[in-house]
This record gives structure tokens, C-alpha cells and sequence, in this order.
């Protein structure tokens, strides 16, 4: 076994629920934590320490983002965005959250797709679909701007915008005043509600977290 800085016997990891079943854990960070403690020893995961700790730290970002945008986003009311006369300060700030949790999806599939958690599981792309549905909003928007490095193949895209920065109107919101990005990528649109991915995102995030740590 190895002794370098990746090896499991440099590092302190606890289980700090151990009292509960993995599906009472919340949040999904949490979790992931405790099925990686309780199987530390695992002779497959003994020198990915750094990587599975990364990507749990990652969860933990999602999970941090998320509530700020939350929280901010709570200030907008069903009549004030019905009359558009919203705040755009809580808008923009909003904004800066949602490109910040794009930027962790984008860490977190980078992860599942590594050659790390290929060599020790068979993860199907139907197992993170919303991972690869959304981080197409990192790769346009949070890793670089498309206007800035646009690639041959792709359609030209105005970047987010009342959302992201010009007037396109990129950005709306649904019945019950929850925001809505959007963006053009190839002729096909996508849309993320933040407020209604979330769960998904973390559910699919733990899912290969468990699975890598198990198998």
C-alpha cells in the first residue's frame, strides 16, 4: 500500500453520524462522507484518498451555493417578477451563485468521468444525467464565456445574460417566481431551475460516491 499523501494512513476520516442509517443522513455531503468512513478500508479506494475527499468537498460547495441562492432568491415575490418590478440587486446576485454552483457540477462530472472512477466502477451516463445535462452551463458560462472562445462547431452564444450580461433575456422565471436560466447550445435549448435540480444533482453526486467506495 502506498504511503504518500493519497494514502488512506495519512489521513483522519470519521464517520460523524455513526449512529444513523446512511438514508436518515442529510445533507447529501454528509452522507457521502459516512459510507466513504465506514468503508475507508476498502482495498479499492486505499490510495484515492485526496480525490474522493475533493469531490465530497465539491458536494459540500453545491450544497453551500445552493442555500445562498436559496436564500436570496426567497426575496423575490410572485407579484413583484408577475409586474417585473423585482429587485435586479437580488437578480444579480442570484446570478453570481448559480455561476459559482455551475462551476462545482462541472468539478463533480469531471470527477465521474475520471480515469480514477472508471477503472473501479461502470457508472452509465443515465446514472448522471442531470450531471451532464447542467454542467453545459459550466462549460459556456463558468469556464470560460462562449463570446470570448467560441468553439467552430457550436452555434454562437450571448453568454447569460439578464442573467449573464446583455439584454437577451436569458434568464426568467417559472409560475411560482423561481428563477430559470437558459441557453442555446447547437440549436437546442436548455433550461436549469435551480430551486428544482438541486435534489437531483445531490442525489446523482452520492450515487458515485457510494458507488466507488463500495465496489
Amino acid at each position: 500500500m502506498s504511503s504518500g499523501l493519497e494514502s488512506i494512513i495519512n489521513w483522519k476520516i470519521e464517520d460523524r453520524c455513526p449512529d444513523k442509517r446512511l438514508k436518515e443522513i442529510f445533507p447529501y455531503s454528509e452522507r457521502a462522507n459516512s459510507v466513504y468512513a465506514r468503508n475507508k478500508y476498502n482495498s479499492c479506494i486505499k490510495d484515492g484518498v485526496l480525490r474522493i475527499s475533493g469531490a465530497i468537498d465539491i458536494m459540500e460547495g453545491l450544497e453551500y451555493h445552493f442555500q445562498n441562492f436559496s436564500q436570496l432568491s426567497s426575496n423575490l415575490k410572485k407579484r413583484d417578477v408577475a409586474s417585473f418590478v423585482f429587485s435586479r440587486e437580488v437578480v444579480d446576485h442570484c446570478r453570481h451563485e448559480f455561476l459559482a454552483y455551475s462551476n462545482r457540477v462541472g468539478q463533480f462530472y469531471k470527477f465521474a468521468k475520471s480515469n480514477y472512477v472508471d477503472r473501479r466502477v461502470v457508472l452509465y451516463d443515465s446514472k448522471i444525467h442531470y450531471l451532464i445535462k447542467y454542467k453545459t452551463f459550466r462549460d459556456k458560462h463558468a469556464a470560460h464565456r462562449n463570446i470570448d472562445w467560441p468553439k467552430k462547431d457550436e452555434e454562437h452564444i450571448d453568454c447569460v445574460s439578464n442573467a449573464f450580461g446583455n439584454r437577451k433575456g436569458v434568464c426568467t422565471f417559472d409560475e411560482n417566481a423561481r428563477i430559470i436560466y437558459q441557453i442555446k447550445k447547437n440549436r437546442e435549448n436548455y433550461s436549469f431551475n435551480l430551486l428544482v435540480e438541486h435534489e437531483k444533482i445531490m442525489q446523482e453526486c452520492y450515487y458515485v460516491i457510494s458507488e466507488v467506495v463500495s465496489n
